[in-house]
């Protein structure tokens, strides 16, 4: 059983629950299939599961928590780019944006 199967089996048990009445049990096996999903989840599972989400907002939470744990390696980098970081200049012809973002992504430390 995939780890991804696995957090589907545990959904599915709580649903049993709820269907059975025991709110208590549901509650708890919900618990648990959230620590499950945000301790095992690869990126590949996030993905899987946004792609197998029943609605948008469903869709926009998972994406939201997979990209808290699974950064895009691009967001320096764009940010970079849209500062102009990239270029080597002398600290004397930074404007004073430019000294500010270097400050921000903490690159106004001299290498």
């Amino acid at each position: 059983m995939t780890t991804y199967e696995k957090y589907l089996y545990l959904g599915k048990q709580e649903n049993m629950f709820l269907e059975t009445g025991d709110f208590a049990s549901a509650k708890l096996k919900g618990k648990e299939a959230a620590e499950f999903r945000n301790e095992n989840f690869s990126k590949e599972d996030w993905e899987r599961l946004i792609k197998d989400a029943p609605s948008g907002r469903a869709r926009y939470e998972y994406t939201r928590m997979m990209k808290e744990r699974f950064p895009d390696e691009d967001e320096e980098a764009k940010a970079r780019a849209l500062f102009g970081l990239d270029e080597k200049k002398d600290a004397d012809e930074y404007s004073d944006e430019e000294l500010a973002a270097r400050k921000l992504f903490g690159l106004d430390k001299k290498s």
